[in-house]
């Protein structure tokens, strides 16, 4: 299983780190950790116990800067317990976010990414074995603006990904 690592800005006694955390872990466990290592030799900084009790904040996310969805901790937490996502890489989890789609039917929802949804219709076509793409004809009357139509029925698009209903 793959993992993906995210580097998170926190802060925490008036001061900034950057700390590595990996999906697949749950993310206060991990800043306790990383807190109480920091500040294990200074003697004016109490071991924290309880991360609830730890003035701490998150400051930036590397990686997932750009996906306005991904920026609230409540949703990573929730991509980093969902352990199928690690083959996913955060512009298919944004798109899938986007798309409406539960944090935990991303990865079973997924279908791949596309042009448009006539491309994607015709693309599930032929990966069924509708299509025979050796003759012309008639391949190249097909309405695949209407195929896709309908095809879209049972599914969403974001971002150029789509995602099954």
């Amino acid at each position: 299983m793959k993992t993906v690592t995210l580097t998170i800005g926190i802060t925490f006694a008036g001061q900034n780190f950057d700390m590595e955390f990996e999906t697949g872990n749950d993310i206060e466990e991990a800043v306790l950790e990383f807190i109480n290592e920091q500040f294990a030799d200074d003697e004016d900084i109490e071991e924290v116990t309880d991360i609830k009790d730890a003035p701490w904040e998150v400051t930036d996310w590397s990686d997932v800067q750009e996906f306005d969805n991904l920026q609230d901790i409540d949703t990573l937490n929730e991509i980093a317990d969902t352990k199928d996502m690690d083959s996913y890489d955060w512009e298919v989890i944004s798109a899938g976010i986007e798309a409406d789609i539960d944090i935990d039917n991303i990865a079973e929802a997924y279908a791949g990414a596309y042009r448009d949804d006539e491309d994607f219709a015709e693309e599930t076509a032929d990966s069924l074995g509708y299509i025979n793409k050796d003759v012309s004809w008639p391949y190249n009357c097909i309405d695949w603006e209407q195929a896709a139509n309908e095809l879209m029925q049972d599914y969403r698009e974001a971002n150029g990904h789509y995602f099954r209903l």
